[in-house]
This record gives C-alpha cells, sequence and structure tokens, in this order.
C-alpha cells in the first residue's frame, strides 16, 4: 500500500512537469522551443543536430529546468543565448550537464 502511494505520488510530479502542462502556464516556453529550434532543427541553416525532434527538444527543456529551479545549480531562466547553448549541451548529451541532472534528480 505505502510503494503504491510513493509509485503515485511519483508519477502525478512526472505529470505535472511535463512539457505541455509547463507551457500552458507558461507560454514563453513554446517561444522558447521554437527558438532553440530554430538553431538546431536538421532544416536549420544554422547548427543542425541529426535527429532531432520537438519531442527531444521539450524533454531537454524540462531537464535544464530542472537544474535552473535545483539549489544545487545557480543557472538563472532568462530564455537567451546562454540557456539555449545550456539545453544543446543537454541534447548533445555534454558530460557536464549530465552530470548537474543526475546530482538535482
Amino acid at each position: 500500500m505505502y510503494n503504491t502511494c510513493i509509485e503515485n505520488e511519483k508519477r502525478e510530479r512526472e505529470n505535472m512537469m511535463n512539457f505541455d502542462s509547463v507551457s500552458k502556464r507558461y507560454p514563453q516556453l513554446v517561444e522558447f522551443r521554437n527558438y532553440v529550434l530554430s538553431f538546431y532543427a536538421y532544416d536549420s541553416k544554422l547548427y543542425p543536430i541529426a535527429d532531432l525532434t520537438v519531442a527531444k527538444v521539450e524533454k531537454a527543456i524540462m531537464q535544464y529546468l530542472k537544474l535552473v529551479s535545483s539549489v544545487k545549480t545557480h543557472f538563472e531562466w532568462a530564455a537567451d543565448s546562454l540557456d539555449r547553448e545550456r539545453v544543446r549541451d543537454i541534447l548533445l548529451k555534454d558530460y557536464h550537464m549530465m552530470k548537474l541532472i543526475d546530482e538535482v534528480a
């Protein structure tokens, strides 16, 4: 019974933190997602990342937002080029960014 309650709570937290639900409260996330895609989408003339999908970008943004909201990091959210590059690093599985994500999880 106790384990079921814990698992339900985990699912609820995960559902609360999906891109669609968060972007409804913060529509600027959709703008930021599109900004990231404008640089890294497969058809971008700038820095295309092979096999990049909208879902992958949204997942990387959510991982980055966990870093921003963690007391273990000193990241600030501005939806600017620094945030875009950090999301890119998550997409490319940059060692340093992945280590930070593991630490705040």
